[in-house]
C-alpha cells in the first residue's frame, strides 16, 4: 500500500498518469484458513526437563511441523529462550498454536512471531 501511495505522489509531482488497475484487482482475497506460510516463533520457556516436549506437543496437536529449534539458556537458570521455525502450515493452525502457548505450563511468554516469506 505504501508503494502505491509513493507511486501516486510521484505521478502527481511529475505530471504522469496514474497506473491502471491491475487485472487481478477483482480477485477475491483468501481467508486466513487458506493462507499457508512458514513462521519463526520466539518463546520464553521454563528451563526444566520436558519444556521442549510440551512446545513440540502443542505444535503437533495443531498439525504444525517444526523445521528447526534452538534453545538458549539465560543467566538465571529457571528460564530459557526457544527459537523455533516451522514448516509451511496454515495460518489458522499457527494462530491456534500461539493461542495454546498462552495456556501452556512450560511457556512463560511468546516473545515474537514472524512469517517467513519465500520465493
Amino acid at each position: 500500500m505504501l508503494g502505491d501511495l509513493v507511486a501516486a505522489a510521484h505521478h502527481k509531482v511529475h505530471g504522469g498518469a496514474a497506473p491502471r488497475e491491475l487485472a487481478y484487482a477483482s480477485l477475491p482475497l483468501l481467508g486466513r484458513a487458506a493462507v499457508r506460510t512458514r513462521a519463526q516463533i520466539r518463546l520464553s520457556v521454563a528451563d526444566v526437563p520436558g519444556a521442549l516436549s510440551e512446545v513440540a506437543g502443542v505444535c503437533a496437536r495443531h498439525g504444525v511441523s517444526i523445521s528447526a529449534v534452538r534453545q538458549i539458556s539465560r543467566g538465571d537458570h529457571d528460564q530459557a529462550v526457544v527459537l523455533l521455525t516451522t514448516h509451511t502450515a496454515e495460518v489458522a493452525a499457527l494462530d491456534a498454536v500461539l493461542d495454546d502457548f498462552g495456556s501452556s505450563p512450560a511457556v512463560r511468554e511468546v516473545l515474537a512471531t514472524a512469517r517467513i516469506i519465500e520465493d
